[in-house]
């Protein structure tokens, strides 16, 4: 979905294709409250607990197949941390199982 779209991403496109993503692969989840940019960031994205929302890296808004894949990962951290209020940053069985959930579910195929 994103990687059809050919520019630099803003914050309204992240969160069309938030909104999008948890009503197809994330159903039965408390939505996150937002998507943010930020060039501070330490790392591509983060799921920040304490704010409901995911953060993207600016340098990473370049590229919208990347930050689909970004996005699907900080939304598994979302649903783990609202499940049992552990995001799974170490991304065990837990967040393995998710992935695979998500592969299986087409989440990842170019032609969403």
């Amino acid at each position: 979905m994103l990687d059809s779209m050919l520019e630099e991403l803003d914050e309204s496109k992240l969160e069309y294709f938030v909104r999008w993503a948890e009503g197809r692969f994330f159903r039965g989840v408390p939505p996150v409250l937002g998507v943010s940019i930020s060039p501070d960031l330490e790392g591509p994205a983060c799921f920040l607990p304490s704010e409901n929302r995911i953060v993207v890296h600016a340098d990473a808004a370049q590229f919208p197949r990347w930050c689909g894949v970004l996005l699907l990962h900080e939304l598994i951290h979302s649903k783990l941390y609202k499940e049992n209020g552990d995001p799974d940053e170490a991304e065990g069985e837990r967040f393995q199982a998710e992935v695979k959930r998500l592969l299986a579910e087409g989440a990842y195929d170019r032609k969403l």
